[in-house]
């Protein structure tokens, strides 16, 4: 089943991601009356100190919760937008090691840079969801700059429109969305291998 005459078939793992987050996300707000980063330090966030002490498993519970409905909606259409192409060019089990690993790298990206600062917390999808955008520029480029419906001038416009987007705004983990970028490019070299070309 495609979702376009044209476009990608339905991503099956990119839909249960995208699900997941939607049930934390509800679960947590249905729970708890006060969200905030007291909050998500105890439940996950990925906060330096305690990925220092040990608390690696930060790491991973962090691209599962999100902020509120904006910062949740935004990740998940992005998600679907991109990760639809993704998961058809890798297959669905090399997509989700892409996700994970991509989500993984960013946190650490994001860790590293904050050092031990204990004012930040970091959480949501978007450290995964960049890696997942550095892997299709990658998929565009290795087919010469156009793959399915996606050209490498809309996919630069799109990475630049992102990138502004989050050093123009206040509260944005910038180091998780660059680390995640690269390791996605980086991932989508080593899983990607080109077989028809799409257009």
């Amino acid at each position: 089943m495609r979702l376009f005459r044209s476009g990608p078939k339905v991503p099956v793992v990119c839909c249960i991601l995208i699900a997941v987050n939607i049930l934390v996300f509800v679960v947590m707000h249905v729970r708890y009356d006060t969200i905030d980063a007291a909050f998500f330090i105890a439940h996950g966030g990925m906060y330096p100190p305690a990925v220092h002490d040990g608390e690696w498993w930060r790491l991973i519970t962090c691209l599962f919760l999100h902020a509120n409905t904006y910062h949740l909606m935004n990740n998940m259409i992005m998600l679907f937008a991109v990760g639809a192409f993704v998961e058809e060019a890798l297959k669905p089990l090399k997509f989700l090691i892409l996700y994970f690993g991509c989500g993984i790298g960013a946190s650490l990206a994001s860790y590293f840079y904050a050092g031990l600062d204990t004012g930040m917390v970091s959480v949501g999808a978007s450290g995964a969801i960049f890696g997942i955008l550095g892997t299709l520029i990658y998929i565009v480029l290795r087919h010469k700059g156009h793959y399915a419906r996606l050209s490498w001038k809309g996919m630069l416009l799109l990475l630049a429109l992102s990138i502004y987007y989050g050093f123009a705004s206040g509260g944005i983990d910038n180091a998780a969305h660059l680390g995640g970028l690269v390791i996605g490019f980086l991932l989508g070299i080593l899983l990607y291998r080109k077989s028809k070309q799409k257009r």
